[in-house]
């Protein structure tokens, strides 16, 4: 089966899966009852589950007061008719959204009261209590399920946020199925999901907000640890992971509370470095902040009233990590939130299921923070201690809240995580990763859990593939529980550790497994296993490329970086051309033939950006083709105008590399380049820390090699970067050049072979959006990580109208419309301005909803773990539609591996 065909099935399935909602009843399916200003954008959505389309004609919706006297907001028209699956909406004069506008600003209730919605016999359909805190007089504890919506809300119209159902529809007779999202009057609740989330914030600017996360005020944003900025006045040390931290909290202690953009869920996880300070506040002050999953909270978060006494009205509903500090010192609580109460006014009132009192030096600082909830079953930990209690199944989300009460804001005590991860599960599935997976010997390798289900026991094993476990190849940090060192032939057990720090291995190929349980089950059938692949010690563990050319762009004179991190342009001009080129070659090969390479003949190349400054230890790696023999020194790649450095063959060389031009010396390769027609895999490899430098020819050493005085390379040269050209000297007047990249670490020969066989996974954007005529902000595609077969990728952008309407069109061509010889792009047809055009073959559509208000969204899907699909590409672009206009953003082409 041809993969792109795999993978739309694939696709298929998981959009299937997702859709598979349906409720028989009209809902009140989302509410905001109060913004800021004129309060002229509240609004009360309806929704019809099941399969038939309903009448809504003289249906009106009311406000019930304590007493239980109802007045009428509005009553729906005649003739209204609500599709199935439809939204109808009720909304202030300023809801662009309204189906039916409200009488007046300020129409919904402001304090304890409930939305009653009657049909046209006056039969109560349903019904919602709102700011329960204050409590439940007969008349509306009657119309309550659960507690109500316990805690007070406030949207606003720079960041709307509404109470919203977790699902569209979604109904388990307990007003906790609300939960705190992103305000979308008309459009679906329903997220996709994204999970599992894991993610660091290294590359994030300083201040810029984390897209996954939404909500009200402060929102979670990307910080320096050590540097106090707006967002966090009082610097910390870096976390354990290292580079930059998220930070949730106003500098002013109000309230600010976000939840993860992603589909809610029962059977949840959650763990992340999280900072703790220990240090008592000064009396009458306090701080606190939450980290919950299986809920929601509410927009005016105060701490939960866990000690007696405070304020009521906290909201959080689920369990939570929670953490209060004032002049007694610091606590940490895990709570059962049951349904939000608090109080004698309260149904049900939070259990505390754990206290944690934090001691400066013993367990403050950075911690890991764990909590899951499966079944009925509430897992936690801090640090090395582990903690559990049960609570009630929910559908709920993730989400973070922070709270201050100081006279100086340096005491905020913001929420500061980092690496965060956000899984759900079912039954125990056991996996792994081991960190790093590639290493020099003698180094750790930690054996990172990411098992499903909250197992209890492990059985790891060590071995080398051949029987052989325990010993020189991977022993584990602790004893060996099953088998003495050396022994061969049976398992090598820790099964109390749930992650291990196997120590020293040496050189070569190992093969750790993994099974787990949930006692007293059985040990889950599979077996999870993984590769560490270990080399001399003289080498480094892999590294992002500093710079990833995969030359697969099948139009125009741009190219992508796709590197992980950005020390060069995202988007290089290409001088010369045309250089379009098909490699033909497997692992290398886009869908698109006559492109995948820069072409020979055409003497192109690529002005980088990049500054020609290299130091310490580097690999430059391409893969190059010979259409015809030079007759002159010509330049793989090196220095602009003024800079001496370069890779050359030719002239002087004869068909043999060279590497010249800097202070450690001259190379030249043993090895030739004088197979015509042939590609062949290169590399320079300079080990800075052994002190030599060496060409690599398909996954093997030259043998011919540069010594220099190790800890000396560096090298500073006028002019950006060139690939394909040095001094008016293209090699690709006689050379294909393709897939050429520079990384920072020293490579293997494991690591160079697999470079040799193929791409790497990696994604890349291409063409040109179209940017929205109110704002001239264009929607920028991208992808949240490489998309490597078994693991999910989320199709992500940026700048997009808030609000709008969003289809995602995934294709598995980018040159001509759905099998047709109609060639790409084509210009979009009106609504859509002039240059938007589509850009890739349109194979599927996905509705994804409607855009978050911060202009950004995120379809995630998963990558089955089909060796067929390693190679493959597909392509993505986003639309989108609003009542202004309609725009297209760039697109995106997703190499798998």
């Amino acid at each position: 089966m041809r993969s792109d065909l795999r993978l739309a099935l694939h696709l298929a399935s998981t959009v299937a899966t997702a859709a598979a909602v349906s409720m028989a009843q009209v809902r009140i399916n989302e509410v905001a009852t109060s913004d800021d200003g004129l309060e002229d954008r509240e609004f009360v959505e309806l929704h019809l589950g099941g399969t038939q389309a309903l009448s809504l004609g003289g249906w009106t919706l009311r406000v019930a007061d304590a007493a239980g006297s109802e007045r009428t907001l509005a009553t729906i028209p005649q003739g209204t008719v609500l599709p199935a699956g439809g939204f109808y909406v009720i909304g202030g004069p300023a809801l662009p959204a309204a189906d039916l506008r409200l009488p007046t600003f300020d129409a919904l209730p402001n304090d304890t009261a409930a939305l009653v919605l009657r049909d046209a016999s006056s039969t109560p359909r349903d019904s919602l209590v709102l700011e329960s805190f204050r409590g439940l007089s007969p008349a509306l504890a009657a119309l309550a399920e659960g507690e109500g919506i316990w805690g007070a809300f406030q949207s606003s119209d720079q960041q709307p946020v509404a109470w919203a159902r977790v699902r569209d529809g979604y109904d388990s007779q307990n007003e906790s199925d609300f939960v705190l999202r992103p305000a979308t009057p008309g459009s679906s609740n329903t997220l996709f999901s994204l999970l599992p989330w894991r993610t660091t914030f290294d590359t994030a600017p300083t201040g810029s907000t984390v897209s996954e996360l939404y909500g009200t005020r402060g929102l979670v944003r990307a910080a320096d640890p050590g540097v106090s900025a707006p967002w966090q006045l009082q610097p910390v040390v870096a976390s354990p992971q290292g580079g930059r931290i998220a930070v949730l909290g106003e500098a002013s202690g109000e309230s600010s509370v976000v939840s993860l953009l992603t589909d809610g869920a029962a059977d949840q996880s959650f763990d992340a470095w999280v900072y703790l300070d220990a240090a008592a506040l000064p009396v009458g002050e306090s701080a606190a902040w939450s980290i919950g999953l299986r809920g929601s909270s509410s927009t005016e978060w105060v701490p939960p009233a866990v000690r007696g006494t405070g304020d009521l009205s906290n909201g959080n509903t689920g369990v939570s990590w929670t953490y209060l500090a004032d002049a007694s010192g610091a606590v940490l609580y895990l709570l059962d939130h049951n349904d939000g109460g608090y109080g004698t006014n309260a149904r049900s009132t939070p259990r505390v299921l754990a206290e944690v009192v934090l001691l400066p030096g013993v367990n403050d600082g950075w911690q890991r923070l764990e909590l899951a909830a499966f079944g009925p079953q509430v897992y936690a930990k801090v640090g090395g201690a582990v903690f559990g209690g049960t609570t009630a199944p929910a559908l709920g989300d993730f989400y973070f809240a922070h709270s201050a009460r100081v006279t100086n804001p340096v005491r905020t005590r913001w929420l500061r995580f980092d690496e965060p991860q956000a899984r759900s599960f079912g039954d125990p599935i056991p996996f792994f990763v081991p960190n790093p997976a590639i290493t020099p010997a003698g180094a750790p390798v930690q054996m990172q859990d990411y098992s499903l289900g909250n197992p209890d026991e492990y059985d790891w094993s060590f071995g080398n593939g051949a029987g052989q476990c325990c010993n020189v190849n991977l022993p584990p940090a602790s004893a060996c529980t099953n088998t003495p060192s050396n022994a061969t032939g049976t398992a090598c057990t820790d099964p109390t550790t749930t992650y291990p720090t196997p120590m020293g291995p040496i050189p070569g190929l190992h093969f750790p497994t993994l099974k787990v349980k949930q006692t007293p089950g059985p040990w889950a059938p599979p077996t999870a296993i993984s590769l560490v692949c270990v080399y001399p010690a003289t080498e480094n563990d892999q590294a992002p490329f500093l710079l990833y050319l995969p030359f697969n762009e099948v139009r125009g004179q741009v190219v992508t970086n796709a590197a992980g991190s950005r020390a060069a342009l995202a988007r290089m001009p290409v001088i010369g051309g045309p250089w379009q080129s098909d490699p033909q070659r497997p692992g290398f090969q886009g869908n698109e033939p006559g492109s995948g390479a820069l072409g020979a003949g055409t003497s192109a190349y690529v002005d980088t950006g990049f500054p020609t400054e290299l130091c310490g230890t580097v690999v430059i790696v391409w893969s190059t083709l010979m259409a015809t023999p030079p007759t002159q020194e010509v330049a793989f790649c090196g220095a602009g105008p003024g800079g001496t450095l370069r890779i050359t063959t030719g002239g002087v060389n004869g068909d043999r590399l060279a590497f010249s031009g800097t202070s450690i010396g001259r190379l030249v390769s043993g090895q030739n380049l004088n197979a015509q027609g042939q590609w062949r895999n290169c590399a320079l490899v300079i080990d800075n820390l052994a002190g030599t430098a060496r060409f690599w020819f398909d996954g093997q050493p030259d043998s011919t090699a540069l010594f220099f005085a190790p800890g000396t390379f560096r090298e500073k040269q006028g002019g950006s970067f060139r690939v394909g050209d040095h001094d008016g000297a293209p090699a690709t007047a006689h050379f294909a050049i393709d897939s050429f990249g520079i990384e920072g670490n020293a490579s293997s020969a494991q690591r160079l072979a697999l470079l040799s066989a193929g791409e790497p996974a990696h994604w890349a954007s291409f063409g040109a959006g179209c940017a929205l005529p109110q704002t001239g902000a264009t929607p920028a595609i991208s992808a949240s990580n490489a998309p490597r077969i078994g693991s999910p990728v989320a199709v992500r952008v940026q700048n997009a109208p808030p609000a709008a309407f969003s289809l995602l069109v995934i294709g598995f061509g980018a040159s001509t419309f759905a099998g047709t010889p109609i060639a790409l792009p084509i210009p979009l047809p009106a609504p859509f301005g002039v240059g938007c055009d589509l850009l890739i073959s349109p194979d599927i559509l996905l509705g994804a909803g409607a855009v978050a208000p911060n202009g950004q969204l995120a379809f995630s899907f998963p990558i089955p773990l089909d060796p067929l699909l390693s190679g493959a590409h597909a392509y993505a672009q986003w639309l989108f539609a609003s009542p202004q206009s309609a725009i297209a953003s760039d697109a995106l082409d997703l190499a798998l591996r």
